[in-house]
């Protein structure tokens, strides 16, 4: 299918992405998934539109990495503000500043190798692979070599470097009741105002 023609394709209700004039067909998702994009989306969302940082997405909304030929849908993505003219009607066309890939069972290999190359060869600043399953949760930023670097956690958080203030729990990441993200982001926020006031 090309590019055209999977764009035209009405595919409502049907997670698919489009690789190299292939369509690839993906699961629907578990509960747990679901629970935590939720709550990632709202504390990352949030902590974005409380600092008036730039914009997020999420999926179906399509992320265009056209030099490799791969349409994604990442669980979450955000752009800064300088970036968002790559913003169009159904696509962000370029890399993200962060991409949020929640691993299932049945993405494991795609979402730790192949995006994983595909999102470090595009440019994308930080990528996080928070598991359900398997309990764990993986950020990385792209180094000065062009590769993903581990981002290790601090004090038991992990602290976004494309987001300063904004921080992670890997306890979240297998808890059954999520904290309530309104006090989260209020308190990321106090921690990221004096990175602001320094930098004027």
């Amino acid at each position: 299918m090309s590019e055209q023609e999977f764009i035209n394709w009405d595919h409502e209700g049907i997670r698919a992405e489009w690789v190299d004039g292939k369509v690839e067909f993906m699961n629907a998702v578990a509960g747990d998934h679901a629970d935590l994009t939720a709550f990632i989306h709202l504390l990352v969302g949030g902590f974005v539109m409380e600092n008036e940082l730039g914009k997020v997405w999420f999926e179906p909304f399509e992320l265009r990495l056209p030099k490799q030929k791969r349409r994604r849908s990442p669980d979450l993505f955000y752009a800064c503000k300088d970036r968002l003219h790559l913003f169009e009607k159904t696509q962000f066309n370029g890399a993200a500043d962060l991409v949020v890939e929640v691993v299932s069972p049945d993405s494991k290999k795609r979402d730790r190798q192949v995006k994983f190359l595909e999102y470090q060869e595009a440019g994308v600043r930080e990528y996080w692979l928070p598991d359900p399953v398997a309990r764990t949760f993986e950020a990385y930023t792209l180094g000065s070599s062009g590769t993903f670097e581990p981002i290790p956690p601090e004090g038991g958080k992990m602290n976004s470097i494309v987001l300063p203030g904004l921080y992670f729990r890997e306890e979240w990441v297998w808890q059954l009741k999520f904290p309530k993200t309104a006090a989260l982001i209020a308190e990321m926020s106090r921690i990221r105002k004096p990175t602001r006031s320094r930098k004027r």
